[in-house]
């Protein structure tokens, strides 16, 4: 299980599979599209609560990718998409 700061650079291999990032594949978009359930998995623990807060996560984002805030700002969008997807379908299995 990856537990924390994701930080992937150019040349490097996604943590899920053996593809090497290069300037031409955004990890996030990569991870998002091929590793969704992969990487929700390991920003939350086996009982749902958050290991980092939002803020955190942010930075974390901002920090990896040397971005102004575009790209926290979809991660964050994502994860609240995410959790609320999986929240609906565990109330309609129950």
């Amino acid at each position: 299980m990856f537990v924390g700061m994701l930080a992937i650079g150019n040349g490097e291999k996604c943590p899920f599979c053996k593809t090497i990032m290069t300037k031409d594949i955004k990890i996030f978009d990569h991870i998002y599209k091929n590793h969704k359930e992969k990487l929700v998995e390991n920003l939350f623990n086996e009982d749902e609560d958050m290991l980092f807060n939002l803020r955190e996560i942010k930075e974390a984002v901002d920090f990896a990718t040397g971005d102004d805030g575009f790209r926290s700002n979809e991660v964050i969008e994502i994860l609240k998409l995410t959790r609320g997807e999986e929240n609906a379908t565990k109330k309609s299995n129950k």
